[in-house]
């Protein structure tokens, strides 16, 4: 049904409210509803120029053109009508609501007000364009009385501006003026571009007339805090999740950066919680800790704020109310993308060695159920100290060795199975493939021993010696500070500030608005969102492949 017919309706039923009894006044307001329904406006207004003058019908009549033009997207003319239909206003600003009732968002703002439940629930309107719509919500928000009322109104108005570009605070005298420019004033900050004096003079007027408050940060308070091990068994880590946070930052520099040193301790990390991050710094995210018992100690706390674990560990326990995102994939994923990448080259039959400890284990683990699922099979399985690497290495003849160690120690093993007859593919024919995670892996590996890792695949999280993709900017930024070498934790991190940091640019008023938006993250096509409902990562592995004297990234 258009609005014109249900304004006309509404005439209808309000003859009496307005003390109207002349028939040939309420026909032309009939006939002028009609004309206006099928887009004739100039023959409705001379409908309306027939209305007696003295009737209140004429400010129903103006009431209907303000819709009418405002709806059009027509701002100023629908807003000159609108002042002249005065009282007729006052009666017709619950009609506005009719305009809304196809708005799911507005629906929901108002369903809870018994009296205009069968209104929005039996209505269907016509279309309004968008500018309009948010004219017809400013001067409904004036009208109305309750403050639950009018914060649902801005909530709308709110909900609407963050979808709707290319609106200018101009064409707007009230809630909807300040609320554009409460949000220009938050992508300018995030941004840090300067405001203009007319925009800083608006905003400052319309907050003193109305008592409006904005509903984000005044000043730069939008905070990410870190906690991280600066100090003690984990520096390193640490150093790189700074690292890579501040490089993010000094290439979108509009979030505050707050970092403090868990010293490697779990019992620091809970005092820093309290003390830091809950007592001071109420950040809108948090970075945790990448050592596994720190990280635990992070997620027993039921915090409000998006947390970002740059690490994967098996058996955490995550509080129920603890918005945690793990932004690198679990163990497990890399196991099965190592695995599968060799079932593509024909290899059906694996060795696996691993380091005696615990990361070891569960890659091996994963690794030997993967083989199983998928039909292979698993001849062998050994297990050896990194302190003391073995000289010498009695294995069967094989399509595939997995070995789930740092570069520098496959390196080492690499020369190991040469030296025990399982060369690569391009020195003995049907030779086995070399799978690794190799973490921190660089070019040096390739200078040193790439004769003994023909056609090796390696899951490292990040290949920093790459010379083309997505992660460049990253990349030179950290050869730039000359770091000795680049972790994947570093990456995550930069990614992470950089996602939070354009959800906060697109308008989020809350840590519920940015958790949702990184909920929403796409991992790409046909891929579904970037996360899983427990925050871990859908997003597949990177692989990388040696192949002659280079290493390319592998697509899957």
């Amino acid at each position: 049904m258009s609005i014109w017919i249900i304004l006309f309706c509404i005439f209808n039923l309000n003859l009496t409210s307005v003390g109207e009894n002349s028939q040939k006044s309420w026909n032309e307001l009939q006939s002028a509803a009609l004309w206006y329904s099928t887009g004739w406006p100039v023959k409705a207004q001379n409908k309306l120029n027939k209305v007696d003058s003295k009737s209140k019908l004429t400010q129903a009549g103006n009431f209907l053109s303000g819709v009418y033009y405002s709806c059009l997207g027509k701002l100023h003319e629908g807003e000159k009508y609108l002042n002249k239909s005065g009282v007729y206003e006052e009666s017709g600003s619950r009609y506005l609501l009719k305009i809304f009732s196809g708005d799911k968002l507005f629906k929901k703002a108002l369903s809870g007000r018994n009296n205009f439940k069968k209104t929005l629930n039996s209505l269907q309107p016509g279309y309004c364009h968008y500018r309009g719509r948010l004219l017809l919500a400013e001067r409904l928000y004036q009208k109305l009385t309750s403050k639950q009322d009018k914060k649902n109104i801005d909530k709308w108005v709110v909900s609407r501006i963050k979808k709707t570009k290319n609106l200018n605070y101009k064409d707007y005298k009230s809630i909807v003026a300040f609320r554009l420019l409460s949000f220009q004033k938050l992508q300018n900050q995030v941004s840090q571009v300067p405001w203009t004096v007319d925009q800083q003079d608006v905003y400052e007027k319309l907050r003193k007339k109305h008592g409006f408050t904005s509903p984000f940060p005044e000043v730069n308070p939008w905070r990410i805090s870190a906690l991280l091990p600066l100090t003690g068994k984990y520096r390193l880590l640490g150093i790189q999740v700074m690292y890579g946070l501040l490089a993010a930052k000094s290439l979108n520099p509009g979030l505050e950066i707050v970092i403090h040193d868990t010293k490697s301790s779990p019992a620091h990390t809970t005092k820093l919680l309290i003390e830091k991050i809950q007592g001071k710094d109420h950040p809108i995210a948090l970075v945790a800790p990448p050592d596994k018992n720190s990280l635990q100690a992070v997620m027993n706390e039921s915090l409000p704020m998006p947390v970002l674990s740059v690490s994967w560990y098996r058996g955490l326990n995550r509080s129920d109310n603890l918005n945690i995102f793990f932004n690198q994939p679990a163990k497990k994923q890399k196991a099965v993308a190592l695995v599968k990448s060799a079932f593509n080259r024909g290899a059906r039959k694996f060795v696996i060695l691993h380091p005696d400890n615990s990361y070891g284990k569960v890659y091996s683990h994963a690794f030997a159920k993967t083989v199983k699922k998928l039909g292979g099979e698993v001849l062998k399985t050994m297990s050896y100290s990194r302190r003391k690497l073995p000289r010498k290495l009695y294995l069967p003849k094989m399509d595939a060795v997995f070995i789930p160690d740092t570069a520098k120690n496959i390196e080492t093993l690499s020369r190991v199975l040469a030296a025990s007859g399982h060369f690569p593919g391009y020195l003995k024919k049907n030779s086995p493939i070399l799978l690794s995670t190799a973490e921190a892996l660089d070019s040096s590996i390739l200078r040193n021993s790439g004769r003994y890792l023909k056609g090796a695949i390696f899951a490292p999280g990040i290949y920093p010696d790459l010379k083309s993709g997505a992660n460049q900017p990253f990349l030179q930024i950290m050869n730039k500070w000359k770091s000795s070498i680049v972790l994947v934790h570093a990456l995550e991190a930069y990614n992470f500030y950089n996602t939070v940091h354009q959800i906060v640019k697109d308008g989020a008023t809350s840590h519920s608005d940015i958790n949702i938006g990184i909920y929403k993250l796409n991992a790409g096509p046909g891929l579904g969102t970037f996360y899983d409902k427990n925050g871990k990562t859908y997003r597949p592995p990177r692989l990388y492949q040696f192949d002659g004297n280079k290493i390319k990234r592998l697509l899957h």
